[in-house]
């Protein structure tokens, strides 16, 4: 999840992810939150935003949970930078998605992701990485 990258088997196009960096790119510099509501979006667009979305929350708990449970200084540092990313992505993804699209079972995915990094996080550094 270093990136916000789609697989080849996505239905998502390459003109939808330009569509999606330039929309950031320009919120950036404009300083104005723009919202496209998901009913403007095409249905499959749509799905693969969920997905996406959906992975994006479980990272960001795999990095939170990271910062809390371990006290190795390099790790805690890879864990900041990378939780600030992720928060980044999941941003991106929620300026585009509408609430009501989020998965049914976020709750899940945020604790899936919190106990994917809590665990190895009490292990120690070779454990996460």
């Amino acid at each position: 999840m270093a990136g916000m990258q789609f697989e080849n088997t996505s239905k998502l196009t390459n003109n939808t992810i330009d569509a999606l960096n330039f929309e950031a790119k320009a919120k950036a510099k404009a300083k104005v939150k723009v919202k496209v509501p998901g009913e403007q979006l095409p249905s499959h667009v749509v799905k693969d935003l969920r997905t996406d979305h959906a992975g994006e929350m479980g990272a960001v708990y795999i990095y939170k949970a990271i910062l809390i449970f371990s006290r190795d200084r390099a790790l805690r540092h890879f864990a900041e930078r990378h939780l600030t990313t992720e928060q980044s992505h999941l941003q991106r993804i929620e300026d585009w998605l509408a609430p009501k699209h989020f998965s049914k079972l976020i709750d899940l995915w945020k604790v899936a992701g919190f106990i994917t990094g809590a665990i190895p996080a009490l292990f120690g550094p070779r454990a996460v990485y």
